[in-house]
């Protein structure tokens, strides 16, 4: 909201070049003062022609772009010298994923996906399940969780972002088994209870009032048959509450796909717990 009303504010005035916008995003928007803007505006200029070249199809404005990336400008009276050390394309996409920009998670996926496969897999040799934990580091990475923002939110465009990403998915996945040691996984367990509360599925409560002992042995042995992509589609959805948008940000489809989804795992559900049943 800040940052919109902002926006519009400077169009509204005089502020309508790239170091205007950039110099609100700094914490001190003095530091720019020892600079000649002929030569900041020029780099700026550079900056954003790269950006376009980089990603032609996404459709972040420079108001945004720049006031994002003073934001991110370390603190200190080098300006200049930082602004020539930033990947301009690097932190455009980061930037275009961070706000949510219409493709940009698409283009992130499409770019980095080998990247993260293959920091995962030095971990394979430990038990981890590749699949799931690969779901868990882009929901940190990209959405993010409660009041913590998204990973990426910290990437401040000095170093390429392949490498920033391959760093945080190996940080994030030395948490989740240090986690895991420490307390036993019950993402599962919470996500069969959930469901089997779940009363927008009148003809699975309808089973489980009629044959309650027989019924949660036959639904747990139905669960077990989901993919593992299924069982952690159920545990956002359920466990994580997280909605269908932010799920579709996850695997990179429409809220529509992942709404189609649930409907079919949870047609599946109750097809096998009937069959077990009869």
């Amino acid at each position: 909201a800040d940052l919109a009303g902002g926006v519009e504010q400077m169009k509204g005035g005089h502020m309508n070049t790239y170091l205007k916008f950039l110099g609100h995003g700094l914490t001190d928007r003095s530091l720019l003062n020892p600079y000649p803007e002929p030569l900041l505006e020029g780099i700026l200029q550079g900056m954003w022609a790269d950006t376009q070249e980089a990603w032609p199809a996404l459709t972040l404005g420079p108001e945004e772009f720049f006031w994002y990336v003073g934001e991110r400008l370390p603190d200190g009276d080098d300006v200049l010298g930082h602004l020539r050390l930033v990947r301009s394309s690097d932190i455009y996409l980061a930037c275009a994923c961070v706000l949510a920009v219409p493709g940009a998670i698409s283009e992130f996926a499409k770019h980095f996906d080998k990247t993260v496969d293959a920091a995962l897999a030095r971990f394979e040799r430990q038990g981890l399940d590749v699949d799931d934990a690969k779901q868990k580091v882009l929901e940190r990475l990209l959405i993010g969780r409660g009041e913590r923002p998204p990973t990426l939110r910290l990437y401040g465009g000095h170093g390429a972002l392949g490498g920033y990403v391959r760093i945080t998915v190996v940080r994030e996945v030395l948490a989740m088994i240090q986690k895991a040691k420490r307390m036993p996984e019950v993402g599962i367990d919470r996500a069969i209870e959930h469901l089997m509360a779940d009363e927008r599925d009148p003809e699975l409560q309808a089973l489980k009032n009629q044959y309650l002992g027989e019924f949660k042995t036959a639904f747990q042995e139905a669960f077990s048959t989901l993919g593992e992509r299924e069982r952690t589609t159920l545990r956002y959805y359920y466990v994580s509450g997280l909605n269908v948008r932010q799920i579709g940000k996850i695997y990179g489809v429409e809220h529509t796909t992942v709404s189609r989804r649930l409907v079919k795992i949870r047609g599946a559900l109750l097809m096998g717990t009937r069959d077990r049943i009869q």
